[in-house]
């Protein structure tokens, strides 16, 4: 479900996520069929969905509901695991994305079965053109089973981010700009 409050606008910069935020705009102002991705990891509750779905939200906001795919890996993992009429309705949506969100890729992490549909995707959509954001509680090297490279097709490398953990004087402002947003 993409939340409302999670947008570019509500998100408090710092000097921790500087530069995952940079790279969720430059992913959410790239061309339709430019294949940018971006791989955010970092620990619980750092920010990763919130700028995952403020990229959604743009694209959203250029092209319509119709264009973006915002779905949980546990939901992915779900249809994939029970086969069948959920797998190929998961592959299907999965193709129509013209930007696909994918958040806690961790659980995806483990089983042959999910992990092959969850590669297959995002090979699928690169080579389509289309843009992808994945968000994970782990950082790359522990999640030997996506590639992150380039691929034969041309398609340009994730852009890879980590998010560490705020800073007192942004948890401070994270906590001040919350409640401002409660109060309104």
């Amino acid at each position: 479900v993409l939340r409302a409050d999670y947008t570019f606008a509500r998100f408090v910069v710092g000097e921790s996520n500087q530069r995952a935020y940079e790279l969720a705009r430059r992913v959410a102002a790239a061309s339709d069929r430019s294949r940018a991705a971006l791989y955010l990891h970092g620990g619980v509750g750092v920010g990763k969905t919130h700028l995952a779905m403020a990229v959604a939200h743009a694209e959203r906001a250029r092209h319509g509901d119709d264009t973006v795919l915002v779905v949980s890996a546990a939901r992915l993992a779900a249809a994939w695991a029970e086969g069948g009429e959920s797998a190929a309705a998961a592959d299907e949506a999965l193709r129509g994305a013209g930007l696909l969100v994918v958040d806690d890729v961790q659980f995806l992490v483990g089983t042959d079965r999910v992990r092959g549909g969850l590669q297959r995707a995002v090979d699928r959509l690169r080579a389509f053109g289309r843009r992808l954001v994945l968000t994970c509680d782990l950082p790359p090297s522990e999640t030997p089973e996506l590639s992150f490279a380039a691929g034969d097709d041309g398609a340009a490398p994730f852009h890879v981010a980590e998010i560490a953990p705020p800073d007192a004087r942004l948890r401070r402002e994270i906590l001040l700009a919350k409640a401002a947003f409660i109060g309104s």
